[in-house]
């Protein structure tokens, strides 16, 4: 599916503000690396900038970290056009990402290890930090992409600097922080293609000596780019939905010693959960289960209501509703301390909670009546963690030492409806979208 965006932007400053500065080593291929995933860049004895990044929890140049990553700052996003979650997946080699029906049901596939959006009761093998916090849930990777300072992707096992063991790998993403000076920007998008309309605005600066603020809020209404030809389909173009994505940071510099930053993230998002998929290659039985479907690799096809079944009753369940609907609740909330002993001994503490609440209804099988398979399905999750760490560089030992909590409820209940009239092999091959 090509995308056309027109994007918009309103940016006003007072006094100077200095970007991230994002720096890139090409081999001799000619391929990028690495970019930055921090504002400091410093110059190597041969010429080259020397990229810094954060992956062992302290800032290190990329040659010495003993780690595959990827990372991105502010300026290298903002270059890129990254706005959505398949936009990562195109700056980061051997990363896979796919929202299924509504942008917040995320596939991961890093280096071919999957982790798919199966529920929440599931560890899943690609992990989300966000400001710290540690998710193994993909459903969090939307709340964290919005107003971001920058984003690291360590690939393969991660078992010491990140939460929870890993085995896949991490995706990082640090949302950016209070300005020293006032800051205001207004951003507006449209993407042609699926018909997708996009505001963004911030506010950040000082709120009294040594405190800062930020306030960050996202509107997206998508109209759908799939066309549904089903006559009687409540939604002719899927996947809709209307988000918004709230922020607020506060952050203290107490000392030089002691700094604290606290952050609050609420997402909410409405929408019709439908599955869309084009049928290529279709035999003529298939015109018994979805004769509406042009059969095409075109953006077109056939996702029929529960309402194309006459038996239906949406009553009997407390999730079904009449047509497919999706909503989602998200809450994350992280606080983070750093003092500083001495020059050579920082002490951290993070500590996390999130909050997952989702309900949706959905429709499983392309087509229509005689052949449904509906799930209504309620995911909850709620978590607490807590992480201490010590970092010490002594004159020749680099130290790093640490403790982590979780505590995390989860329940998930489904209660499916399917309807199949005949039992048969599948007459076309799939495109799923």
């Amino acid at each position: 599916m090509s995308k056309h965006r027109l994007y918009l932007q309103s940016v006003a400053l007072v006094s100077t503000l200095v970007p991230g500065v994002a720096a890139a080593q090409v081999s001799p291929s000619g391929e990028p690396v690495k970019e930055s995933a921090a504002p400091d860049v410093q110059q190597s004895s041969g010429g080259l900038e020397e990229i810094v990044v954060t992956a062992r929890k302290r800032q290190e140049t990329a040659q010495d970290v003993p780690v595959v990553v990827t990372a991105l700052n502010a300026e290298a996003i903002e270059r890129r056009g990254i706005a959505s979650i398949e936009d990562i997946a195109a700056a980061v080699p051997g990363l896979s990402l796919q929202a299924s029906g509504n942008p917040t049901q995320n596939v991961l596939n890093l280096r071919g290890i999957e982790s798919g959006n199966i529920g929440v009761g599931f560890e899943q093998p690609v992990s989300i930090n966000v400001d710290g916090v540690q998710f193994s849930n993909a459903e969090f990777l939307r709340v964290g992409q919005f107003d971001i300072e920058h984003i690291e992707v360590l690939k393969g096992p991660q078992a010491l600097f990140f939460g929870k063991n890993s085995p896949g790998g991490v995706i990082s993403i640090r949302t950016a922080n209070p300005t020293p000076d006032f800051f205001a920007q207004v951003r507006a998008g449209y993407e042609f293609g699926t018909r997708k309309a996009i505001a963004e605005t911030v506010l950040s600066g000082p709120l009294a000596e040594g405190v800062g603020g930020r306030l960050a809020v996202s509107y997206t209404d998508s109209d759908g780019w799939w066309e549904n030809l089903h006559p009687s389909a409540a939604r002719k173009r899927l996947p809709q939905y209307k988000e918004w994505i709230f922020r607020g940071t506060l952050r203290a510099e107490v000392s030089d010693a002691l700094d604290a930053t606290l952050k609050f993230t609420y997402q909410r998002n409405r929408g019709a959960d439908y599955l869309y998929q084009d049928l290529v290659g279709c035999r003529s039985d298939v015109a018994s289960y979805a004769p509406f479907d042009d059969c095409k690799l075109n953006g077109k096809g056939e996702s029929a209501d529960p309402s194309a079944w006459a038996g239906f009753d949406p009553t009997l369940s407390k999730l079904w509703a009449d047509d497919p609907y999706g909503k989602y609740n998200t809450y994350i909330g992280s606080a983070e301390v750093n003092y500083r002993a001495n020059d050579q001994v920082t002490l951290t503490s993070v500590t996390g909670y999130s909050r997952l609440d989702n309900r949706r209804f959905d429709n499983i099988i392309t087509g229509g009546a005689p052949q449904l398979l509906f799930i209504g399905d309620r995911q909850f999750q709620e978590s607490f963690s807590e992480e201490l760490r010590v970092s010490a560089d002594l004159d020749n030992v680099r130290l790093l030492a640490g403790a982590y909590l979780d505590d995390r409820k989860v329940r998930q209940d489904s209660n499916v409806v399917l309807v199949v009239s005949v039992v048969r092999t599948f007459g076309a091959d799939r495109c799923v979208n």
